[in-house]
């Protein structure tokens, strides 16, 4: 059997580890906020690069 102050470092212990963790996931989602924005902004390069072409056709045509 543990004693209560036994249980209350372990608590303790446990916020501490919550807290030292925290910047990582912040970082890692900064990290996958850039991969979507680098995501969608290749897919607008993407639409207007067709876009383009198309009007490019239609100029030819």
């Amino acid at each position: 059997m543990h004693g209560p102050n036994e249980a209350q470092d372990s608590d303790d212990s446990a916020n501490n580890r919550l807290e030292a963790s925290e910047p990582k996931i912040r970082l890692s989602n900064k990290k996958k906020d850039s991969t979507i924005t680098n995501f969608n902004n290749r897919r607008v390069r993407m639409i207007l690069r067709r876009m383009n072409t198309d009007q490019k056709i239609e100029c030819q045509m």
